[in-house]
């Protein structure tokens, strides 16, 4: 015997709400279909919108028939799934009523009403998307009309509009199409260099760092400086912040192993006395005060060096020595203080590239956390 709970006489709509609420909570099933659901159980919710908005496109060209809709069918032949592109609009914030680059402004394609958004909305990625395909090569399309491409592109689309600071037109749009164009064009030439673009934008993260880098294309291309004001803050800089930050614990952990008074002895003067007043004025820890400058300093003083960090930067898992350690700070430095390169300083792909590979070494060397036990093996003699 199975015990069973059933309910009679309710509403087609209510129908739909306990699937929807059933099996999010308890059995997981097909992503394409939670979102086909969301449209028609709740329309007027920023995600029933989202839903609504990609079915009502699967009508448009360019993705007439190519979206995965499973209330519409068979998945054969269809490119692009529901979910794959709803999350796109949901992580891109397009639809929401204040997006990361509207500060201080709504974002000028919101409307509390549902219908009207939806419309709205779709027209816009209609006609964004069909410049795209007017003028993109086969093989560049065969990326940006699929499930990791479209994504990338919606996130470029959100500080388009956001700068343009009124629903786009067609002209509007397609300054910053070309860009888009020329930056494929420039730095994926062929099908293998594609096929490896598909393989390493299978996360969030890596498509969000694309949608980056052809942003920083779009501002040098424009020499419009104030394109995408936010992207600084991203999830890369954040990174190299805490890196920073670690490297700042790591260097007061190993030198107060070393004498008690190590903030005046190890420490270069000028370093000491600006970590110092900030400590004094704002109550933080000595060593949440360095930089990464000051920090490389720190560490290849020459005692400093010699005494505790060239053991513990220079490894198998680490850099090879105190040259590449310095490149390493350097790159990091870049993206982490564009300001200090100058006003028009953006950095490149190569740039964001080598700071990955840096960023990766850094983290085998210093740890998250610094327990004495740490200090005692890493001060051990090599």
């Amino acid at each position: 015997m199975i015990p069973c709970i059933a309910f009679d006489n309710i509403s087609l709509e209510d129908e739909r709400g306990f699937f929807i609420a059933i099996n999010k909570k308890q059995k997981p099933i097909q992503p394409d279909l939670l979102w086909d659901l969301e449209g028609k159980a709740h329309p007027d919710t920023p995600e029933g919108k989202i839903s609504n908005i990609v079915r009502k496109l699967n009508f448009r060209e360019p993705f007439r028939d190519k979206i995965y809709i499973p209330v519409y069918g068979s998945k054969s032949g269809k490119s692009i799934n529901m979910a794959a592109f709803c999350n796109g609009i949901l992580n891109s914030k397009i639809t929401s009523q204040i997006t990361s680059n509207c500060v201080g402004r709504y974002n000028p394609l919101f409307t509390d009403d549902p219908w009207t958004a939806v419309n709205r909305i779709s027209s816009v990625l209609e006609r964004y998307f069909k410049l795209i395909d007017d003028n993109f090569s086969d093989d560049h399309k065969n990326y940006i009309f699929g499930n990791a491409g479209i994504p990338v592109m919606l996130y470029i689309l959100e500080p388009i509009v956001s700068r343009l600071e009124r629903i786009p037109s067609s002209e509007d749009l397609k300054k910053y199409v070309d860009c888009i164009q020329k930056f494929f064009d420039e730095n994926y030439t062929n099908k293998e260099q594609l096929r490896k673009l598909r393989l390493e934008t299978n996360s969030e993260g890596s498509r969000k760092n694309l949608a980056k880098q052809i942003g920083i294309f779009i501002r040098k291309s424009t020499k419009d400086k104030n394109f995408w004001p936010k992207m600084e803050e991203l999830d890369f800089v954040r990174e190299i912040i805490e890196m920073e930050r670690r490297i700042g614990r790591l260097i007061s952990q190993k030198l107060s192993s070393l004498t008690t008074g190590w903030e005046k002895q190890r420490i270069p003067e000028s370093i000491y006395k600006n970590a110092k007043k900030k400590m004094e004025s704002d109550g933080t820890e000595f060593h949440e005060n360095f930089d990464l400058g000051e920090e490389f300093e720190i560490i290849k003083r020459s005692d400093n060096w010699s005494d505790t960090f060239q053991r513990v930067f220079v490894s198998k898992d680490g850099f090879v020595d105190s040259d590449e350690l310095r490149i390493a700070f350097f790159y990091l430095s870049k993206i982490r203080n564009p300001a200090s390169h100058g006003k028009s300083f953006v950095p490149t792909k190569e740039d964001f590239d080598q700071c990955d590979i840096y960023l990766q070494k850094f983290s085998k060397v210093v740890p998250e956390t610094i327990s004495e036990e740490d200090s005692e093996q890493t001060d051990l003699p090599a």
